[in-house]
């Protein structure tokens, strides 16, 4: 995410050269969005099944109340993490009023990847 992050202030500065490198980067940022839900999804996926021993809960080996454990897990951390990235913002968005910032970071694709980590688990959990 930090990865993610870095790359879109400089995709940000892309969009301003005309409309061709501004639908570039919009599809750059996307995808880097998309990679971070997915990397997200499939890790917390591994280290669930890592730490029950392939077991699942209470050793039933029950997939589908995993998932939804799962599923609440990523929103949790979902919903932390958008609140601490909105946070980050605000504050960064006052230093750019007053002229401490040069221009105010853009975290919206890690907004965007978080989103779609939280959907894409209860996508997972349910079907």
């Amino acid at each position: 995410s930090a990865f993610l992050l870095e790359n879109s202030m400089y995709l940000q500065r892309w969009r301003t050269y005309s409309p061709t490198t501004d639908r570039f980067a919009g599809v750059v940022v996307v995808t880097l969005a998309m990679t971070m839900g997915w990397c997200l999804l499939f890790w917390g996926k591994w280290w669930f099944w890592k730490q029950t021993m392939g077991k699942g809960l209470f050793g039933a080996n029950d997939t589908v109340a995993a998932m939804t454990v799962m599923a609440v897990g990523f929103n949790m951390l979902g919903f932390t993490a958008l609140i601490a990235i909105d946070k980050h913002g605000d504050i960064v968005a006052k230093k750019f009023a007053e002229g401490k910032v040069s221009r105010i970071s853009s975290a919206v694709c890690l907004i965007e990847g978080f989103n779609l980590l939280m959907g894409l688990s209860w996508e997972y959990a349910i079907y």
